[in-house]
């Protein structure tokens, strides 16, 4: 069986870094494709528009005959996986937890002391995506799923690996 990432695990996992991540009744500008049965993240992704029409015409494409209608891959991903929608909510993030993570690794991060220092959507989407990343699990996202160098060592990279790591590394 292929190895999968569950949103309660996806919390856990953040929550390692100093990312508190909830799950959300309101669409909000994260949100992650669930497989049903089994509720496996497929998909992560932000919608940051007010209207939120990414993810309205995501849903909305799932539903359309893709012999007829060439659209994007995302539905078959969708419609092969039965998904929903989980609106993810970022509800705060404890730099000092990630610093502490980041100096089991030898590794400083001047930016995280930074009073200033917001942790942006975009920067927690690429978090979340590289936890699965950084697990082995298969996740779709539109820029940030990269096994390759592009995301090495970038700050969302190093709190995935700190994330990971924290716990015992799952094997199965």
């Amino acid at each position: 069986m292929p190895a999968t990432i569950t949103v309660p695990e996806m919390i856990e996992y953040s929550s390692n870094a100093g990312v508190t991540i909830s799950v959300s009744e309101e669409a909000n500008d994260l949100y992650a494709m669930v497989s049903q049965p089994g509720e496996h993240i497929v998909y992560l992704g932000k919608d940051e528009s007010a209207s939120r029409r990414r993810a309205a015409n995501e849903k909305k494409w799932a539903e359309l005959d893709p012999e007829i209608f060439e659209l994007s891959g995302i539905i078959a991903l969708q419609r092969r996986n039965n998904t929903r929608h989980a609106h993810l909510s970022l509800d705060g993030f404890d730099a000092a937890k990630a610093i502490e993570a980041g100096k089991l690794w030898n590794v400083d991060i001047p930016e995280l002391a930074d009073p200033d220092f917001v942790l942006t959507t975009v920067l927690v989407e690429q978090f979340l995506v590289r936890i699965a990343v950084r697990l082995g699990v298969p996740i779709g996202n539109s820029q940030f799923a990269s096994q390759w160098e592009s995301p090495i060592g970038s700050l969302p990279d190093r709190l995935a690996i700190w994330a990971v790591t924290a716990d015992p590394f799952p094997t199965d």
